[in-house]
């Protein structure tokens, strides 16, 4: 697989696109939170020109929120802050 060649991995492919950091949202209604962002648009269009199918910029961004790479957790949700500090923590990508 061209990615695994690549980058080692799909994982390292994916947090590339944030720098290995995700990002941390401060989203106050649940209207503010988008389906798709620039950068979700900037890797499915990367996705399928190489290949792959089914992964438009809505998949992208809801694969990027269950991944961790975007913390999307309302202000209010009792899970924003514990989200927000793994975050923030340094970690070293393998």
């Amino acid at each position: 697989m061209q990615i695994v060649r690549e980058y080692g991995s799909f994982s390292s492919y994916m947090w590339n696109y944030v720098n290995y950091k995700p990002i941390i949202n401060r989203f106050r209604h649940p209207r503010n939170v988008p389906l798709r962002t620039p950068k979700a648009e900037t890797i499915s269009k990367d996705l399928l020109k190489k290949g792959f199918r089914f992964v438009g910029p809505v998949i992208v961004y809801s694969f990027m929120q269950a991944a961790g790479m975007t913390i999307d957790h309302l202000v209010d949700c009792i899970r924003h802050k514990d989200c927000v500090n793994l975050a923030e923590r340094p970690w070293r990508h393998v």
